[in-house]
């Protein structure tokens, strides 16, 4: 089975997402029931990170699937809101991503496909005939994207470092036994290792498409491992938290 078809990034969503259910379940099981009590302050922290991956990954590899044709800014939804429920695409992208700004600026169809087929003469007719949908022609849209990425992982740093501080300080003021250090110094490994991880699943996958978008580089297969190798963050981040408790 070759990666650059649509069937090819569904099956694969859907089988990461099977796998990924049931470690998800058991994750918040741990969470919720089996944190001890002297990390009780950074439980419902995991746990609304834990619930918001949770939705992500739905979200892309069951709720929506996009199959992206970067370059060019736009694709067309295989996933249930589609296919079960007649969601329209537009919707879509408003409640998966978020991309409000891009929503209220849609480019006409019509034209934009044409530029799209301009900027992408190799684009396969089985492709051509799909129902694809435009977000976008010009740069701009990346903007909102970048910014929302760029908010993320700075939030994401900014928590590690205040985290990691107030652990220190806690433990030096509190003459903390050695157990309750060993259990903390696990903790920020795991927290460490979530980072790296994001990184890996999430910022290569959107730098791809960053760099695809300048430099008008079509690759179906590329496009397809953005979503599949996104979609394996959940795994990883549960397995990692799973290893931490």
């Amino acid at each position: 089975m070759t990666l650059d078809t649509p069937e090819a990034l569904t099956n694969s969503l859907h089988i990461i997402t099977i796998f990924a259910t049931p470690l998800h379940i058991f994750g918040i099981y741990c969470i919720v029931w089996e944190t001890p009590k002297n990390m009780g302050t950074a439980k419902w922290y995991l746990f609304n990170l834990h619930a918001s991956c949770i939705l992500l990954d739905w979200g892309f590899t069951v709720l929506s699937v996009p199959f992206l044709i970067l370059p060019a800014m736009g694709g067309y939804p295989l996933g249930i809101l589609t296919y079960w429920f007649g969601v329209s695409t537009l919707f879509q992208i408003y409640l998966i991503i978020g991309l409000v700004f891009a929503v209220l600026n849609v480019p006409d169809q019509e034209m934009a496909l044409e530029f799209t087929y301009k900027q992408t003469p190799n684009l396969p007719e089985e492709i051509k005939a799909s129902p694809l949908f435009i977000l976008a022609i010009d740069y701009w849209v990346l903007y909102p994207f970048l910014f929302m990425v760029i908010l993320i992982a700075g939030g994401s740093l900014t928590f590690i470092t205040l985290i990691s501080r107030n652990m220190n300080f806690g433990a030096r003021k509190n003459n903390l036994s050695e157990n309750t250090k060993r259990l903390q110094r696990k903790f920020m490994k795991a927290i460490y290792l979530q980072v790296m991880l994001f990184a890996m699943n999430v910022l290569c996958p959107i730098s791809y498409t960053v760099i695809s978008i300048l430099t008008d580089y079509y690759n179906q297969m590329g496009n397809n491992l953005v979503f599949i190798v996104a979609a394996l963050h959940g795994i990883n981040s549960t397995l990692i938290m799973l290893w931490a408790h």
